[in-house]
């Protein structure tokens, strides 16, 4: 019976000795074999992720342009293909920042440590945040303007801004200025809207301000009379029958003599009548007259305003 059992011993030592070399280089080639199909089966995914800063203490500003997006990278194999999410909503938590630097690791919504079965990369998972007090304080308005010698009074409202925002910077804040007026243009009395050249990072209570001019003023007055009208925009086919002389008998002009080297005569004054709502022959009233005279002038009386037409094809 041992003599049995040992010759069974060596066929079975024999059967996997002999030619060892070539049953262990199939053995390494199936295992590869295995290892290819298996990885050209992997899976590979990013995604890019906005990351919410939740929990800002009230009393805390953040200075640093911060990293608000994430990197995230998902491999896997794709049997395991419905098991990727498709989107992660990221945030740093900063219930208990303090002002300086720091350091917050980005969470998610959802526990991403239960995709056991893939490979999830975050990059970056740190974020750094650097904190300074919210400060708030008023500051006075500055006019940037050219020069102001012709000018009787300025006044800007509101005068004052209220600006908020971290320590540091607010501190060193004096004043805001108002973009730039120029006031070569005018010469009358006016009022405008002037926009404020606030910091970056600096929040105000208001945008603009109102600034009213007052020039000063040796006002005179021209009269202008009998004045040709121009026609503007009648049609061709049209023409007008009544009344046969259209022309302005009185234009009387309030200007500031202070700007001297201004001259109001008949060459820069234009006065018309926009007749391209005529479109068909008949009679027409009130058309109103369109007087263009140089921006430092005042209209004080145009006789008459409008005219009746009578229209006819020609």
């Amino acid at each position: 019976m041992n003599n049995k059992t040992n010759k069974f011993h060596k066929k079975i030592v024999r059967l996997f000795t002999y030619n060892i070399h070539i049953k262990l280089l199939c053995l390494l080639l199936s295992f590869l074999l295995f290892l290819y199909v298996r990885y050209q089966k992997e899976y590979s995914k990013d995604f890019i992720s906005k990351v919410q800063v939740r929990n800002k203490p009230s009393n805390l500003v953040i200075i640093n342009d911060i990293k608000d997006t994430i990197n995230i990278n998902i491999k896997g194999f794709r049997d395991n293909i419905y098991d990727i999410p498709r989107s992660f909503d990221s945030y740093i938590d900063l219930a208990n920042a303090k002002v300086g630097s720091n350091n917050y690791r980005v969470e998610f919504d959802d526990d991403i440590g239960i995709y056991d079965n893939l490979y999830i990369s975050v990059n970056p998972n740190i974020i750094a945040v650097v904190l300074d007090e919210l400060y708030t304080k008023e500051v006075p308005i500055v006019l940037k303007t050219s020069s102001t010698n012709n000018v009787s009074n300025m006044t800007i409202s509101p005068s004052v801004v209220k600006i908020s925002g971290a320590k540091s910077i607010v501190d060193s804040i004096d004043s805001i200025n108002t973009e730039f007026l120029y006031l070569e243009t005018h010469h009358l009395d006016y009022t405008t809207n002037l926009k404020l050249e606030l910091y970056d990072n600096i929040e105000a209570n208001i945008n603009s301000i109102n600034v009213d001019i007052v020039f000063k003023k040796d006002l005179k007055v021209v009269e202008f009379n009998d004045l040709d009208l121009h026609i503007n925009n009648l049609n061709s086919q049209y023409s007008i029958t009544s009344p046969s002389n259209l022309k302005i008998d009185k234009l009387v002009l309030e200007y500031n003599s202070i700007f001297s080297n201004h001259i109001i005569s008949y060459t820069n004054i234009f006065l018309s009548l926009d007749l391209s709502s005529i479109t068909n022959t008949g009679y027409y009233s009130n058309i109103k007259v369109d007087v263009k005279v140089p921006e430092y002038a005042n209209i004080v009386d145009v006789a008459p305003l409008g005219f009746d037409l009578e229209v006819e094809k020609r």
